[in-house]
C-alpha cells in the first residue's frame, strides 16, 4: 500500500504540498515510505533436496513434508537478516508514519516473520495458517517493543506531533493538553479512534487499533499502556511531569493516531 499525497488547497500560503512536507519529515528522520522488501529467491530443486535430506536424518516425515520444511528453512534464511532492519524502521517510524505507511511497514515485518510465508500451498490447515499469522503479528510487535527501549525524550515526542516551524516548547505543551482533551472526548464517541458504538474497554481498544496490524506484544505491555493513557486523560496537566510520554511504543502510536484524527476533524470543520 502506498500513501496518496494530498495536494494543498488553492490559495494556500503553504510553500509545499502536505504530502511533500510529510515526505521531507520522513527523510529528516532517515525513514523511507517503502518497506524493506523480503525478496525471496526461489531455490533450485537440488538445493531443496539437500536441505530435505539433512532433515530426513532425524525425521520420519514424508518426502512432501520434508520438502515443505526445507522450503520454509530456505525462505527463513533469506529474510532473517532483513527482519531486524524492518523492525528498526518501525521503531524509528512509530512517531512519524501516517496510518497507511505504518500499516505497510508493519505488514512487511509480519510477512517476513510468518512461518507460512513462502511455504508450499495446501500443506497446512486453515487453522494452522491463521495461527502462524497471529504468531507473526505477536513476534513483530515484540521485535519493535524491544528495539524501542525507553523511547525518545518528551520534547522529541511533542515536536513530532506538532510540527509547525513557529512552534515552541511552550506552544507544543499547550497543544498537547488540548490533544488530551480531544482524545478523552473522542474515546467516548462512536466512529472515533477506530471504536464502534458498543466497544467495551474503549481506551484499551483504541490503543489496540492504533497499534494494528501488530498485536500487543504481551499483556503487561498493553496493561501498562492503558494505565498510562488513562492517567493522562484523567490528569492531563500532570502528563508531562516526571515521565516519558512515549516510554511505551503502544502509547506513542496511539498519540500519533489521535493527533491525525484531531487534524482531520479540524480540516473538515474549516470553511472551504
Amino acid at each position: 500500500m502506498k500513501a496518496t499525497n494530498a495536494k494543498a488547497k488553492a490559495g494556500s500560503k503553504t510553500t509545499r504540498e502536505p504530502g511533500k512536507q510529510y515526505q521531507a519529515r520522513l527523510e529528516d528522520a532517515g525513514l523511507s515510505r517503502e518497506p524493506i522488501a523480503a525478496g525471496r529467491n526461489s531455490p533450485r530443486q537440488f538445493q531443496v533436496a539437500l536441505i530435505a535430506a539433512t532433515l530426513a536424518k532425524a525425521s520420519e516425515d514424508s518426502a512432501t513434508k520434508l520438502a515443505t520444511r526445507a522450503l520454509e528453512i530456505w525462505n527463513a534464511s533469506g529474510t532473517a537478516v532483513l527482519i531486524e532492519a524492518q523492525a528498526d524502521v518501525l521503531a524509528k517510524g512509530a512517531l512519524h508514519f501516517d496510518e497507511t505507511d505504518w500499516q505497510a511497514h508493519a505488514n512487511a515485518l509480519v510477512e517476513m516473520l510468518d512461518a507460512n510465508g513462502g511455504g508450499v500451498p495446501g500443506q497446512k490447515t486453515t487453522d494452522q495458517v491463521r495461527k502462524c499469522h497471529e504468531q507473526a503479528q505477536a513476534d513483530a510487535a515484540k521485535a519493535v517493543y524491544q528495539l524501542w527501549q525507553r523511547g525518545p525524550e518528551n520534547e522529541t515526542v511533542l515536536a513530532s506531533l506538532f510540527i509547525g516551524k513557529a512552534e515552541t516548547l511552550d506552544t507544543r505543551k499547550e497543544k498537547f493538553l488540548a490533544l488530551l482533551q480531544y482524545a478523552k472526548q473522542a474515546t467516548e464517541k462512536p466512529g472515533k479512534l477506530g471504536l464502534g458504538a458498543k466497544t467495551p474497554n474503549r481506551v484499551c481498544e483504541a490503543i489496540r487499533s492504533a497499534w494494528m496490524p501488530l498485536c500487543a506484544c504481551d499483556d503487561t505491555a498493553l496493561t501498562n499502556a492503558v494505565t498510562q493513557v488513562n492517567g493522562m486523560l484523567d490528569a492531563p496537566k500532570t502528563a508531562l511531569a516526571g515521565q516519558r510520554l512515549a516510554r511505551n511504543p503502544l502509547v506513542a502510536r496511539w498519540l500519533v493516531v489521535v493527533r491525525a484524527e484531531q487534524l482531520a476533524e479540524a480540516k473538515n470543520r474549516a470553511p472551504s
